[in-house]
């Protein structure tokens, strides 16, 4: 059987508490994170409306945000990112992918042929 009495008793000794004015200005408590930098190569269509390297200076952001904030950056190029495979470290990545710090990111445009 449970001790209702003893459950969830507080320590109000000197030691445990801590004085609090309920008054003080609020302050922001999430840090802002610094930004990550980039380095994003394209190929094919990519390269030929982007250039062959960028090195881009993000939020911490997912394959996603990247390909949302570099079809901002250039809008002609906004169909060819939408369709492009990610590759990070020799292996294909998700758009749910954390973008690393000083990370390398290759977009490759889709390919026909025959």
């Amino acid at each position: 059987m449970i001790d209702l009495l003893n459950v969830g008793r507080l320590d109000l000794s000197r030691d445990a508490t801590k004085a609090v004015d309920l008054n003080a200005p609020a302050r922001e408590t999430m840090q802002r994170e610094e930004p990550l930098s980039v380095k994003v190569r394209f190929y094919g269509r990519l390269a030929d409306v982007i250039g062959r390297e960028v090195d881009v200076d993000v939020q911490p952001c997912t394959v996603r945000e990247l390909r949302r904030h570099l079809a901002e950056r250039h809008p002609a190029a906004t169909d060819i990112l939408r369709q492009s495979r990610a590759v990070a470290a020799d292996n294909l990545i998700g758009d749910d992918q954390l973008v690393q710090q000083n990370g390398e990111i290759e977009l490759l445009p889709p390919v026909c042929g025959g």
